[in-house]
């Protein structure tokens, strides 16, 4: 029997949470289905406040996968990370280069984390949102 891996979806986005739910349609109707085991965001902290409010507090993610009937994924505020500065303060908005460093440095330790366990094989690419 093959080796079945956790399905985790990271995304690095900002102010958009519809961006996990509209990618967790798009995997479901995927032929065959894909059922994420793990979430997390990588964001600033005015996105952390965005994502909590829209998809944990109003639930919307909750109901979303009550709604079209796909099993659990476990989501709270500790599968949100936070990009900090060099003095460890959360960085609101990546506004300057360390800003950019910082959230730079934060994807690939993230990354590189998640690839070294064993039952991790499958990472669905990052979904950065532009700015426009």
């Amino acid at each position: 029997m093959q080796k079945r891996f956790k399905e985790i979806l990271i995304f690095v986005i900002g102010t958009t949470p519809q961006i996990i739910t509209e990618t967790i349609y798009a995997l479901l109707h995927n032929s065959p289905p894909v059922y994420p085991d793990e979430i997390y965001v990588l964001t600033t902290s005015i996105g952390k406040e965005k994502i909590i409010e829209t998809l944990i507090n109003k639930k919307i993610l909750q109901d979303m996968l009550k709604e079209y009937e796909i099993p659990e994924i476990p989501f709270t505020k500790e599968n949100i990370i936070v990009a900090r500065d060099s003095e460890g303060k959360e960085i609101e908005d990546i506004r300057t280069r360390e800003d950019n460093e910082a959230i730079g440095e934060l994807i690939i330790d993230f990354i590189r984390r998640k690839t070294l366990e064993a039952d991790s094989g499958f990472i669905v690419p990052l979904l950065v949102e532009e700015r426009l």
